[in-house]
């Protein structure tokens, strides 16, 4: 009995004792680049061995040594030998070459997660970081066939960063929403084509966000209405010189500035004159004829620049400053200063409207207007073809297009192209056109005045006089019965354009700007 119990304990010790040798330590990983071999520490292991030999394989030298040697990408264990069993085990990683390269590239964001997935390094997270991004293409071109990129943008990041962007870009009531692959923008614009060049700035904007497009259904437009008042005026300079105003040259030339206020605008000339058919287009800068469409002659003149000589064809200039002298050196007036000194020569007798003319239309839509009507000239019949009719426009041809930026500030866009028939024949080889044209972009205010353009005008008359019947004998009559006077007037012609508008949302900003303007005392001292 008693020798039964002694075998019993016995029996549980060697079991005890063999469980305790089995105990696994386990032991940090480590890494082998695949198709190197790599020292490790024995642990006085009498045999090391791999869990996996397609992953790694392991062996012990004769001088006691462990070598790992990686054989394709993957994760194994190495397990640590003696006569108890495996005693320990470590994690082995088999990489590849570039392995340092790739953890270095993203060591500072902590975002992106780096692994090996069976025989692929797989790079892995979210961000709206650029650089980050753009790092992960990087990655890629490092092992193209191997290396699976499946960084994705964060919607929240992404559409703080779109946020910001349209606060620096000016658009502060558009808001930005990133839903699945969309940038969906919201708010109201001014215009069509502001929209459309919002959606390109932030598709710009996006392109190292790949996947994501531009949603633009949720931006409306304002609903405005802008009038443009058009006003041409004759200008008696005598008067005006008497009434102490130098003249309308100031309005192109020699322009005194207003420095409490700052726009800008910028301003393309483009001016043909000529004299045809006793009419005379002066323009400030430049003077050409323009003949008919099959190149027919005319008297040509070159007239000499009423302007300052340093007033070029493009120049910029801060318009917004307006005009303080604009029709005169000794006159002082500020923002609305266009539109008081012209009623001042005006109630003197120094200016008149000759027309006037209000257009309407929206922000970024072209408003045309026409005074004149179309010539038809038929072209000369040839040999295989016959005669062609051509139609040619004259008069007063404007064309506008205004561009709001904001409810204190409109970009105007002025096309004048003035054309008058002095054809004395009515065949095509007749055709003569006398042309005046400008072409202008001013930023105004509502309720602003701006003096646009002015120009001198020449009529030449010729009366006869003489004893009826008499002087119109043939060939002796004008000689010995009459006589013939030639004479000329010279008229300035001034072209004024007034905008006011109104948009949905900012009316009555704008309504508190236009009456600021118009309240706004002006003293005009007078010689």
């Amino acid at each position: 009995m008693h020798s039964a119990k002694l075998a019993a304990f016995a029996a549980l010790a060697m079991a005890a004792g063999s469980a305790f040798a089995v105990v696994e330590r386990k032991l940090p990983a480590m890494t082998v680049v695949e198709n190197e071999t790599v020292s490790v520490d024995s642990m006085n292991a009498t045999d090391v061995r791999s869990a996996n030999q397609a992953i790694f394989s392991a062996a012990l030298r004769d001088s006691g040594e462990a070598v790992v040697t990686g054989a394709r990408l993957g994760e194994a264990r190495l397990m640590y030998v003696d006569a108890r069993g495996v005693f320990a085990s470590r994690p082995v990683l088999v990489v590849p070459p570039y392995w340092d390269i790739l953890r270095r590239m993203f060591s500072e964001d902590p975002e992106i997660m780096i692994d090996i997935v069976g025989d692929k390094v797989v790079v892995d997270g979210a961000t709206a970081n650029v650089e980050t991004l753009r790092r992960v293409g990087q990655a890629k071109e490092l092992d193209p066939s191997r290396i699976v990129t499946q960084v994705t943008y964060s919607a929240a990041q992404v559409g703080e960063l779109v946020g910001d962007f349209l606060n620096r870009a000016g658009a502060t009531n558009i808001s930005a929403r990133v839903i699945g692959h969309e940038v969906c923008l919201s708010g109201s614009m001014y215009d069509a084509q502001s929209i459309e060049q919002l959606r390109k700035r932030v598709e710009a904007f996006l392109k190292d966000f790949p996947g994501l497009s531009v949603n633009t259904d949720d931006l409306k437009v304002y609903k405005q209405k802008i009038l443009i008042n058009i006003e041409f005026l004759s200008y008696n300079d005598t008067i005006a010189r008497n009434l102490g105003f130098s003249g309308p040259e100031a309005i192109t030339a020699s322009l005194s500035w207003d420095v409490s206020h700052d726009l800008n605008y910028k301003r393309e000339l483009s001016r043909k004159t000529n004299t045809v058919g006793g009419h005379t287009f002066v323009p400030a800068s430049t003077s050409t004829s323009e003949g008919g469409e099959s190149g027919g002659g005319g008297k040509t003149t070159t007239t000499p620049a009423h302007t300052d000589p340093k007033d070029t064809l493009e120049r910029t200039r801060d318009f917004g400053r307006t005009l303080t002298q604009s029709l005169g050196s000794n006159a002082k007036v500020g923002v609305t200063g266009v539109q008081a000194t012209i009623n001042l020569l005006k109630r003197n007798g120094a200016a008149k409207t000759l027309y006037m003319t209000t257009l309407s239309t929206q922000s970024g839509i072209e408003a045309e207007f026409q005074n004149g009507g179309t010539i038809y000239r038929t072209t000369p019949a040839g040999i295989s073809s016959s005669g062609d009719v051509r139609e040619i426009e004259f008069g007063y041809i404007i064309k506008t297009t205004p561009y709001i930026i904001d409810a204190n500030t409109i970009n105007l866009e002025f096309n004048l192209d003035n054309k008058q028939d002095v054809s004395t024949g009515n065949s095509y080889d007749d055709l003569r056109l006398s042309r005046y044209q400008t072409k202008s972009k001013y930023l105004v205010r509502p309720g602003e005045s701006i003096a646009l353009s002015a120009y001198d005008y020449t009529a030449e008359n010729e009366s006869k006089k003489g004893t009826p019947w008499l002087s119109c004998i043939p060939l002796i009559g004008e000689y010995l019965f009459g006589n013939t006077e030639d004479s000329s007037t010279r008229t300035k012609i001034l072209l004024v354009v007034t905008v006011n508008w109104s948009v949905e949302g900012d009316s009555e900003i704008t309504r508190k700007n236009a009456d600021e303007l118009r309240d706004r005392k002006v003293e005009v001292e007078m010689p």
